[in-house]
């Protein structure tokens, strides 16, 4: 499953009338990056690492300016991953997040 994850999957969402977008990128060294914007003003990006577990996806990282906050770790249930659709569940709150490949499927 997580040769599927590789490459970059974007997040278009309104919420409370603020336009959020977000592109997270998996590479295949188990590395990630995720840069983010609300009405086109960026977010400090975050980098990491993750792995898999069966349906398991841990994200390891640093938050805060130039990754001098403390370690994170965010752990998600996927919920379903075809070569278009990336659909995740944060495993501690429920939350769902759906993504949409940006970049042609590996």
């Amino acid at each position: 499953m997580s040769e599927r994850l590789v490459g970059s999957w974007e997040q278009q969402v309104s919420i409370l009338g603020q336009d959020k977008r977000s592109v997270l990128t998996f590479q295949p060294d188990g590395t990630f990056s995720e840069m983010g914007s609300t009405h086109g003003v960026k977010h400090i990006p975050l980098q990491g690492t993750w792995r898999v577990e069966g349906k398991s996806l841990e994200l390891t990282y640093t938050a805060g300016f130039e990754g001098r906050g403390a370690a994170q770790k965010n752990e998600r249930v996927i919920v379903l991953l075809t070569k278009t659709e990336f659909v995740s569940k944060d495993a501690k709150f429920g939350i769902e997040v759906r993504r949409t490949r940006k970049d042609s499927a590996p």
